[in-house]
């Protein structure tokens, strides 16, 4: 048996250049020849100090999780499970442990200073997939799927217990996951069609959005305790409002994945179909400026089911805590993905 490379140190891979459709400065922060995934645009990759960034790499021959120094770009293994990590499972708490779910069973945390590994949920045969945490880092929503049912669970992350909020056997399943901050409701996607809102006690489960048509809704992220933002792709971004429905228009364009900035006032969005870039946009006027250019090589879609290339080559751009860099994917060379962060400017 080979010797576990959990806490394995890799030098620096971190390169510079400028864009060269706005001259912004890029950071290429991995170079390996293997793919590479951030942390889901919902949550932050980055440590509260903005030091040290978390992702995946798959140069292990399996999906583990990494960590790098912002500044120096040196790297350390954080797991070295011989199954995936499911790539959208994965985010970063408060108090600096990482999470995820690995071979679609076990919820796991692990602290990235100490490499200390904790299981905090173990979903038996049922398989489990996507994750999400409230901003205080107390509790990790995901989901498993039980036949045609899906269970949409809480988990506390002091390991003091789980329950089920609520199951559905609604024909579009369960997408993505999202806990309000103030705790109160938990937002679930339908498969790129609608929005729904649950109360945290598993009461008042209801729709929010959505239609029947080829236009997406999709990618949805809380702006702040009553609002979820959206994409009504290609047509435009969107917010709609938890207690009464109501729908505003934030900017027209086929904006696609989006990230809150810090101070709430714009957003980070990659674009596709044409990819024209990752824009920033002010939430208030929806002006927008080009950040940088993407270039995150994946074919044209034919029709809605596809073909896309796999899932982990879309840029997903989000903020620093500082809202100084922005983070993003892109397989620029057509076969690799890779790391980057373009620095903002003033």
């Amino acid at each position: 048996m080979s010797a576990s490379q959990k806490g394995k140190r890799y030098p620096s891979e971190k390169t510079e250049f400028k864009d060269a459709a706005t001259g912004a400065t890029i950071w290429q922060m991995t170079n390996a020849p293997a793919n590479h995934h951030n942390i889901y645009m919902t949550k932050t990759w980055f440590t509260a100090d903005g030091k040290t960034i978390v992702f995946l790499s798959k140069r292990t021959g399996y999906w583990n999780l990494f960590k790098a120094d912002v500044e120096s770009g040196e790297m350390v293994q954080l797991t070295d499970f011989d199954t995936d990590i499911h790539t959208y499972s994965i985010g970063l708490l408060p108090d600096r442990r990482a999470y995820g779910v690995v071979g679609h069973r076990r919820l796991f945390t692990v602290d990235i200073d100490t490499l200390e590994e904790t299981v905090l949920f173990d979903s038996g045969e049922l398989p489990m997939s996507s994750a999400y945490h409230s901003p205080d880092g107390e509790l990790i929503v995901t989901k498993v799927k039980d036949g045609e049912v899906f269970r949409i669970i809480l988990v506390h992350t002091d390991g003091s217990g789980v329950r089920t909020v609520l199951e559905t056997n609604h024909p579009l399943g369960v997408g993505y996951l999202l806990i309000t901050p103030d705790k109160k409701h938990i937002i679930h996607h339908k498969k790129e069609r609608q929005l729904w809102c649950v109360d945290i006690d598993g009461k008042n489960n209801r729709p929010l959005y959505g239609h029947e048509s080829d236009i997406w809704i999709t990618h949805p992220t809380c702006f702040g305790n009553d609002k979820v933002l959206f994409a009504e792709f290609p047509h435009a971004i969107k917010t709609v409002r938890i207690t009464d429905g109501q729908v505003e228009t934030i900017a027209e364009f086929n904006g696609w994945h989006m990230g809150i900035h810090p101070n709430g006032k714009k957003l980070v969005c990659d674009t596709t179909n044409p990819d024209t870039g990752i824009w920033e946009v002010d939430i208030a006027t929806g002006e927008r400026r080009l950040l940088c250019k993407s270039d995150s090589h994946f074919p044209k879609v034919e029709s809605r089911d596809g073909p896309w290339l796999d899932l982990w080559a879309h840029p997903h751009p989000s903020y620093s805590p500082d809202g100084k860099m922005v983070i993003f994917n892109s397989c620029r060379d057509g076969k690799y993905t890779q790391l980057y962060i373009a620095l903002v400017p003033e």
